[in-house]
């Protein structure tokens, strides 16, 4: 399940968003079971929390917050990752997953970390993952499909 995978990344990076008075809140909505790897998940789910904290850290943000949430649709397990620093640029949206893409001013980023995020999730774990601008920051999608039937 995606609370499980939650709970497994968050064991790590909490310590860090609490170190720099960043709020984690999560709303886990959706138990069922995904049809897909776990560890390669919470290495993804890793990565986009670490994106948030540093886009919130160079924002200088206010009342820094990163929200996950999970929900079932139909057949398909959804988990977000949404932030408060303000967004991508609306000219990023389109290449923010190429290869060495970087949004990074400090050029500290390599740019592979979206790419590889969205490959593992798409040719590793068969879902998909897209990002859109929310009123306040960027908003990360995972989609995978639930287990029918457990093994």
């Amino acid at each position: 399940t995606f609370e499980n995978i939650i709970e497994k990344t968050l064991q790590r990076i909490t310590p860090l968003l609490k170190s720099d008075n960043i709020k984690l809140i999560t709303n886990l909505n959706c138990s069922k079971p995904i049809n897909s790897f776990q560890t390669e998940i919470v290495q993804v789910l890793l990565n986009l929390l670490k994106n948030s904290q540093e886009a919130l850290i160079e924002n200088k943000t206010d009342n820094p917050m990163i929200t996950i949430n999970t929900y079932c649709k139909s057949s398909k397990a959804y988990l977000e990752v949404l932030d408060n620093a303000g967004g991508l640029n609306e000219e990023h949206l389109d290449i923010i997953f190429d290869p060495y893409f970087t949004t990074k001013s400090n050029k500290d980023g390599s740019g592979l970390g979206l790419y590889m995020s969205k490959t593992i999730i798409e040719n590793h774990c068969k879902g998909t993952l897209d990002v859109i601008n929310n009123k306040n920051g960027a908003r990360f999608i995972i989609s995978i499909d639930i287990c029918e039937k457990t093994i």
